[in-house]
């Protein structure tokens, strides 16, 4: 198993790819700590890896809050004793019109998408590199590569991700760490349920016109399952991916590839 021994903290890990990617890395030998806004989500997560036989550390943690990620990371080391990998996935989206996009959406999706993801690189940067090395992981997007209708506030708190990754990067290889971030396209999880529920309430189009599109958007025919992406941090976490760092690794079903001709 590739993470046996290791411990991985995941962020955002109540639901979706978070959910999944813990699950995953507990199937593959981690010790994981769980962390999510969510405490009932959180707890229901690690309830699951441990009915697998596996051993996981819920936490309620709102990583707006640089106390509050820090103190994850200090939790991690005094429970399981290392920090080996960190997935900085917890997120929010609010699209629609940017005329109808709010200071309160705006400040919301920057502090978790962009402020969060910084948090969690800073803290476990710092404790990684007294470790002399680790992996970092973080959640951008399709709209951190390329501009979406709708989606202005969004594109531009996940492009900070794409860059905040490659700075964090340059930054840390003469410690040993190595991060990168993955870019999916639409995958089915909850915030994306709530995403097109919110887009459909804005234009008044029913909600399956959405899925469909997303489906047609995507070369290969289909929208992400959120083990699809979990796989993806997987290797980009793991020795496999030694001499990857730096990346923005879109998995998006050759969404972000090129212009689809029919």
């Amino acid at each position: 198993m590739r993470f046996s021994g290791k411990t991985a903290v995941v962020t955002g890990a109540g639901s979706g790819i978070g959910r999944a990617t813990a699950i995953m890395f507990a199937q593959e030998g981690a010790q994981v700590v769980c962390a999510d806004i969510n405490e009932a989500a959180v707890k229901a997560t690690a309830e699951h890896i441990s009915s697998l036989g596996g051993r996981a550390l819920p936490l309620t943690v709102d990583v707006r809050q640089e106390d509050q990620v820090k103190a994850l990371m200090e939790r991690a080391l005094e429970h399981f004793g290392s920090l080996d990998v960190v997935y900085n996935n917890a997120g929010v989206e609010i699209g629609g019109p940017v005329a109808n996009t709010t200071a309160e959406d705006w400040r919301l999706m920057i502090d978790v998408n962009a402020g969060g993801v910084f948090f969690g690189c800073k803290w476990a940067a710092h404790y990684m590199a007294q470790r002399n090395g680790g992996a970092i992981v973080n959640t951008a997007s399709v709209a951190g590569l390329i501009g979406l209708t709708m989606e202005v506030a969004y594109c531009a708190t996940k492009g900070a991700v794409v860059l905040i990754t490659k700075a964090m990067a340059m930054e840390y290889a003469p410690y040993g760490i190595r991060v990168n971030c993955v870019c999916p396209g639409a995958v089915r999880t909850p915030l994306v349920e709530r995403a097109v529920q919110h887009l459909a309430a804005t234009t008044g189009a029913p909600p399956e016109d959405f899925w469909r599109r997303m489906d047609a958007m995507h070369p290969i025919g289909r929208i992400a399952e959120p083990e699809d992406i979990a796989k993806a941090v997987l290797f980009l976490a793991s020795d496999d991916a030694r001499m990857i760092t730096g990346v923005a690794l879109p998995v998006d079903g050759g969404f972000t590839a090129g212009m689809k001709v029919t």
